[in-house]
């Protein structure tokens, strides 16, 4: 359940995008992406069942698009790719208020977190070179993701945002701090980094998902290739049912 919390949202948005654009900004420390993304999870969640789907939205897509920019450094030439990219990441954002809105609010933030990898996978199959992942947030650090070779490069995005996720429950959910939650955030956050740096060899690179989802199978290992980037795909598969089950319950309530 998505529980209100008394921090201003305005500080949410403020800390948000700082933390963000920095994991963006500092690529060889991009400990800031784990942390980072929850402060607009509890903005979404700041709003009540009752108010338009719309609000606070504008707060994440502007968070959204500071952050993009900072990751292009800033570059004018980017605007236009930018500001689309913050258009489409908001989507997650707007589908979580909606399948809240009709199912109610024991709706969890979890659905947010399937929603945006389910938007990766989009873009993944639309055209990987065009568009921007959290798990690129990770790319100046290889080393800490050597087992995507076995979740897929956007294993990346799914470790940043269940991260974040327990951050969110951990200190953003009401006034007292879950220490369950800490401590599921520490395992998580930690846990993979110490797993990859035992590893051997090298994980899956943008370049080598971008290739296989281009048609270029070369030099890609044969799991990769039979499974794909299987969790942002299973995402994007439970998005689409709970999408479907949203509009019908929505429909049947109208009729009522």
């Amino acid at each position: 359940m998505a529980k209100k919390n008394s921090i201003p949202v305005a500080y949410l948005f403020i800390g948000g995008t700082l933390l963000i654009s920095l994991a963006w900004l500092m690529p060889t420390l991009p400990v800031f992406a784990l942390i980072g993304f929850a402060p607009f999870m509890a903005i979404v969640a700041n709003n009540p069942q009752e108010n338009s789907l719309w609000n606070y939205l504008e707060l994440v897509l502007l968070g959204l698009f500071i952050s993009f920019f900072s990751a292009a450094l800033f570059d004018p030439g980017t605007l236009v790719q930018v500001i689309l990219l913050s258009i489409t990441y908001t989507l997650p954002f707007l589908g979580f208020a909606f399948s809240r809105r009709v199912l109610g609010n024991k709706t969890s933030i979890i659905t947010l977190l399937l929603y945006w990898l389910a938007v990766e996978y989009v873009l993944v199959k639309w055209g990987p070179s065009h568009a921007n992942f959290l798990a690129n947030l990770m790319s100046a650090r290889a080393d800490w993701t050597r087992w995507n070779t076995s979740t897929g490069y956007l294993g990346g995005s799914f470790w940043i945002l269940i991260c974040n996720f327990f951050v969110y429950k951990a200190f953003l959910t009401n006034q007292k701090v879950s220490w369950l939650f800490v401590s599921l955030f520490l395992i998580t956050a930690i846990g993979p980094i110490f797993y990859s740096l035992t590893m051997e060899g090298p994980g899956l690179t943008l370049i080598q998902m971008t290739a296989l989802y281009e048609g270029d199978e070369a030099g890609l290992t044969q799991s990769y290739v039979l499974k794909g980037e299987f969790i942002a795909r299973t995402s994007a598969w439970v998005s689409v049912l709970i999408l479907l089950f949203t509009f019908v319950r929505n429909k049947a309530n109208r009729k009522k």
